[in-house]
């Protein structure tokens, strides 16, 4: 896996992501992201820390997550 999260609050999560996010794990990131949200997670802190890339797939990823909290008045935001 290439995501690591880590709860802050019933609502709030952390989620690490390693190398990248790309074509090649953003529908893996998308998915455990909406999983994610199922249970109860509104809020989304991305740690880009020990990440090296970031591609339009990736991009388009963390934007569909945006959409899916944004009307539950959630957030997403970046750290690192």
């Amino acid at each position: 896996m290439n995501f690591q999260i880590e709860p802050c609050t019933q609502e709030t999560l952390v989620v690490k992501i390693e190398k990248a996010l790309d074509f090649r794990n953003a529908a893996e990131f998308k998915t455990l992201c909406q999983d994610q949200v199922r249970a109860g997670a509104r809020n989304f802190i991305l740690d880009f820390s020990d990440t090296g890339i970031l591609d339009s797939t990736g991009l388009g990823s963390i934007f569909s997550l945006y959409r899916q909290v944004s009307p539950l008045n959630g957030q997403v935001v970046f750290a690192a």
